[in-house]
């Protein structure tokens, strides 16, 4: 619930003052009030498919109007579903005259798990799970179009009959699918005769090959059919073929000199991907018309000698001449003309050397030594082969460097033992390993007594055999640092009705501290925390109730919370409230505040009668009035009774207003309606916002509510006052026990009057 305490004060404040003072409405006829000033409630209505008619109630200061002799009420837009779609059209009649247009809410219908039904789920094989089930969907309304919507997925994504099919997310679309949403939005359909038809190949119709070209014909066959892809030429068609020149060898083609068409029959094998016996991929047996066209012509080569395009452009081959075993170098062979393919290859140049380049004329050194790189480049049909002069490559042997690696250590700790860790070997070819590894010594011995440096040095390594690196290996000397233990503050925050010390004021890393904790008297420790600038530290409580903690390496603010100890609540006095009954707290609640004592003799009686008087009485209490009125408009309240003072209070300020009569009635039972009343304008009176309003038409009872309740009554049970009972009733013409009134006050001091919790 909010807190109302600090709202505006509502246009409602002034209606219900001058509603409680005059003790009534007022009448149209008498006022000549127009509808457009009018309170309307419209009901909310399920969609049907037809045009919905809602209950209206129509309200003037508190008084009902008669629909037919005091409005008429006219519909639109009120078939299909949505929220503040339709319109209610409310014009006056009679005395009363005006137009009030209010926009209400059709809500769409709900349909159940056996309204959708999976007919088919079929699709050919993707390589996926998703799926797309057909539907058959019976709409409240049979005449609607309505498609189902869903996420569907197959147990698994192999083709196969017989498979399970699982839809969630439902959701309708179509013309007609924004008027339904689905009962339960957590459904999940299965559906068990889900199928996955094996993929047909998709061939191309023909396959164009130039002439004189050697053709792979598995090329044009898609994954996974070309491995098993099996061709052959029948005997009608090996005399096209023979007419063209052309011949087949397994899956290679060779075009002749002549164009023209024939076919080529093809045989596809299925595959069953799973091994489950279902061909995810089918077999097939196609036709391949193959068209024999000419070749293109080539342009004539710029750079040549003359026009003759036999004539090649000069083929180079660059790169660098030096390198380092292990080292990768780029080689560019440039010039040449033709679709002809660039080959590269290396040879050993004298007694050492050797090297491996790629089909991208990435040279990469395996030896030391002398290599010579060549470059060619194939003819075609209208260019000569091209050769360029090969480039001669040293391959100079590695350098090894071994890197002695820093190391620090704090004052009064041993002198730290060196290792293989402390040192790092670079240059390094592969699995290449060193023949000797480096031995690794301080240049003089560390004094541990205080803060300084040592050199720490390597020597005696020895290189991989083979000839491949340099036999002087570098060496790069590292330092130990020797650094004094840093000690870190232990900062105490100042605490209110406390004070914690602790067992050093500065500590080193990974040292225990003690805390110490001493409330003043009538206080008690609520809560400590120790903290740095990375988080909170974990604190340890032992049993002679100090705390402690480890030091970290950083600096530490130690802070207490030291609360009242508050003693525990005397027992309620009450003989018949029991802790296991459901309206112990509110008793006890109302009772320590002072708003109900009990009925004497010991007891509450939380089932007797609450009466007018008392209710009255125990709001004047609230309120904290000093003195009372001596002035009360009800010839039934004597001056000397224990509710004059608070009746006339409440008379002076609106909150009640009495019977016809001129009788307050104080010792009646209080209804539950009633009590509604007297809270509504006792909130009206203390400038609250009042405009929450509930849905009395949810309760089985709503049309025994007296109209001059309903708005109050309204409000009590949308801020949670009043509660339905059994059977879905409000019941408001029932008594309130003293129970329940403890109950509703309960609620509502917390509601509008108790301090919000920090």
């Amino acid at each position: 619930m909010k807190n109302h305490r600090k709202r505006t004060v509502s246009l409602c404040l002034t209606a219900c003052l001058l509603w409680g003072l005059l003790g009534g409405g007022v009448s149209a006829a008498e006022t000549g009030i127009s509808l457009e000033n009018a309170e309307i409630e419209v009901q909310t209505k399920t969609y049907t498919g037809n045009p919905v008619v809602p209950g209206v109630k129509v309200k003037i200061n508190g008084e009902t109007l008669q629909q037919g002799s005091d409005y008429t009420v006219v519909f639109e837009n009120n078939v299909d579903a949505g929220e503040g779609t339709g319109k209610a059209i409310i014009t006056g009649e009679g005395s009363y005259s005006g137009i009030q247009t209010v926009s209400f809410t059709i809500s769409p219908a709900k349909l159940t798990e056996s309204a959708i039904q999976i007919k088919s789920c079929i699709k050919e094989y993707d390589g996926a799970t998703t799926a797309n089930p057909t539907f058959s969907v019976h709409p409240t309304n049979s005449a609607d179009t309505v498609e189902v919507l869903c996420d569907a997925a197959y147990d698994d994504q192999y083709a196969g009959s017989k498979k399970v099919v699982t839809a969630s997310n439902f959701r309708f679309g179509g013309p007609d699918g924004h008027n339904y949403v689905l009962e339960n939005p957590e459904l999940e359909v299965t559906y068990s005769s889900g199928q996955i038809m094996a993929r047909e190949p998709d061939l191309p119709e023909a396959v164009e090959v130039l002439q004189g070209e050697e053709k792979d014909l598995k090329t044009v066959i898609p994954e996974p059919w070309q491995e098993g892809a099996a061709f052959s030429v029948d005997s009608e068609a090996q005399e096209d073929a023979a007419q063209l020149g052309c011949t087949l060898d397994g899956f290679l083609l060779t075009a002749g000199e002549e164009t023209g068409s024939f076919f080529v029959n093809v045989e596809l094998s299925s595959v069953d991907l799973n091994d489950d016996g279902q061909a995810e991929y089918d077999n097939a047996a196609k036709a391949l018309r193959i068209h024999v066209v000419e070749r293109a012509s080539q342009p004539p080569v710029s750079g040549g000698e003359g026009d003759d395009p036999s004539q090649q452009q000069a083929f180079t081959l660059t790169g660098p001449k030096e390198m380092t075993y292990g080292q990768s170098v780029q080689m560019t062979a440039a010039g040449g003309a033709g679709t002809g393919q660039v080959t590269y290859w290396v040879t050993t140049r004298g007694a050492r050397g050797q090297a491996v380049i790629d089909s991208q004329g990435k040279l990469t050194a395996t030896q030391a030594g002398t290599v010579l790189v060549y470059a060619s480049k194939a003819g075609d049909d209208r260019y000569q082969a091209a050769k360029a002069d090969p480039v001669e490559v040293t391959i100079h042997p590695a350098q090894l460097t071994v890197q002695v690696h820093d190391k620090t250590a704090l004052v009064g700790q041993e002198v730290p033992v060196l290792g293989k860790e402390d040192y790092t070997v670079s240059g390094l070819v592969g699995e290449d390993v060193l023949v000797t590894e480096p031995t690794l010594s301080y240049a003089s011995q560390p004094d541990m007594s205080q803060p300084g440096q040592a050199a720490i040095q390597a020597a005696g390594a020895a290189a991989p055999a083979g000839g491949n690196y340099s036999s002087q290996i570098t060496y790069q000397p590292g330092t130990l640092t020797i650094q004094a233990v840093p000690v870190y503050p232990v900062t105490l925050t100042p605490a209110d009705h406390g004070t914690v010390t602790a067992s050093c004021q500065q500590a080193a890393s990974g040292t225990e501290v003690m805390l110490t904790a001493v409330p003043e008297e009538g206080f008690l420790l609520e809560k400590m925390t120790v903290s740095s600038a990375t988080g909170l530290l974990s604190l340890w409580q032992g049993e002679d109730g100090t705390y402690s903690f480890v030091m970290p390496e950083e600096e530490v603010t130690v802070t207490a919370v030291f609360a009242q100890e508050i003693p525990a609540p005397e027992p309620l006095p009450f003989l018949d409230v029991q802790e296991s009954d459901w309206y112990c707290k509110d008793v006890e609640y109302v009772y320590r505040l002072g708003l109900m004592e009990g009925t004497g003799m010991g007891l509450f009686s939380p089932n007797g009668t609450t009466t007018r008087g008392m209710l009255v009485t125990i709001l004047y209490r609230l309120e904290g009035v000093e003195e009372g009125t001596g002035w009360t408009p009800f010839q039934d309240v004597e001056t000397d009774a224990y509710y004059s003072a608070p009746v006339g209070w409440a008379a002076w300020n609106g909150i009640v207003s009495g019977y016809e009569d001129d009788t307050f009635r104080p010792n009646q039972g209080i209804t539950r309606e009633q009590l509604a009343v007297i809270l509504y304008r006792y909130g009206c009176y203390k400038g609250w916002p009042m405009a929450e309003r509930g849905d009395l038409y949810q309760f089985s009872d709503w049309n025994s509510c007296h109209d001059y309740a309903w708005t109050a009554l309204s409000w009590a049970v949308e801020t949670g006052l009043i509660q339905g009972k059994d059977r879905n009733r409000l019941d408001p013409l029932g008594q309130a026990t003293r129970a329940q009134v403890a109950a509703i006050l309960h609620r509502f001091h917390q509601t509008f009057l108790a301090e919000p919790e920090a």
